[in-house]
């Protein structure tokens, strides 16, 4: 069934991308110019929509992932302190997974740590349950907490006791394990 379920993902894929790249030849023939670098880069830049994250290959990730993303999520990499993008980022929102989108964590439980990494006092939760899970983390001679995703089991960072009240955690996040997405503004027409 593994094998079945491969192909006819590729198979799709293909499917997907002929009539795209259909569509796009269709408008581009109807002006004058054509433009193949146009063409090339919309059939190389195609959503990963109804795809189980947790049935992706490596060789899956690496096509939709940088290599910084790649090495943080799926290698369980660290990046270097005070380098990441969101580790003196202060606007509002939500900040999900680099890889699947879920919801992780609210800007309004971002605190600076001094640990020089993004860190958080509370996880966001879907139905009760806390949208990330913790693993036992021996790596390294140390005894750790990692935090992964729940819904693709991308590595995110740990957590650690020593954060501030509500819950006395600090979860400790790679940015590149983050996107984040700017809370909507209400409009006042």
């Amino acid at each position: 069934t593994g094998w079945t379920w491969v192909i006819s993902e590729i198979m799709l894929g293909f499917i997907r991308t002929s009539l795209i790249c259909r569509s796009v030849m269709r408008a581009h023939s109807k002006s004058k110019v054509f433009s193949r670098p146009l063409f090339v880069a919309v059939a190389m830049h195609l959503p990963n929509e109804g795809r189980d994250p947790k049935k992706m290959t490596s060789n899956d990730w690496q096509k939709v992932l940088t290599k910084e993303q790649y090495f943080v999520t799926q290698e369980a990499g660290t990046e270097p302190p005070f380098s990441g993008k969101y580790y003196n980022h202060h606007a509002a929102g939500i900040y999900n997974c680099v890889c699947c989108g879920n919801d992780l964590f609210s800007s309004a439980t971002k605190f600076e740590s001094g640990s020089g990494w993004p860190s958080f006092h509370s996880v966001e939760r879907k139905d009760e349950v806390e949208n990330v899970k913790i693993n036992s983390d021996y790596s390294h001679g140390m005894v750790r907490q990692e935090v992964i995703c729940r819904e693709c089991n991308a590595h995110l960072g740990h957590v650690f006791n020593d954060g501030p009240e509500p819950t006395g955690l600090r979860y400790c996040i790679n940015s590149n394990s983050l996107k984040f997405t700017p809370k909507k503004v209400k409009s006042s027409l």
